[in-house]
């Protein structure tokens, strides 16, 4: 599970605006992993056989981490 919080508050300042929006992200700062597809290409045994053998996979699974807690603040003044 992964839980975000967003907000934000804008102020008048006399014929101005003062903005202020905050972001927490996956507040658990919890590391994990998601999605996953395969690439495409023409699969056979052989080359299968040599692409698991190999130290790093061309085409194995790719995944998506999720590498902790993320924080964004954005200040902003409108005239």
């Amino acid at each position: 599970m992964v839980i975000n919080a967003v907000g934000g508050k804008s102020w008048r300042i006399g014929k101005k605006y003062l903005g202020l929006f905050v972001s927490l992200n996956n507040l658990l700062d919890i590391e994990y992993k998601t999605g996953g597809f395969e690439q495409g290409w023409n699969a056979n045994y052989p080359s299968l056989k040599t692409d698991v053998n190999h130290p790093t996979r061309r085409f194995g699974p790719k995944y998506w981490y999720g590498r902790g807690a993320t924080y964004f603040i954005n200040l902003n003044l409108r005239f």
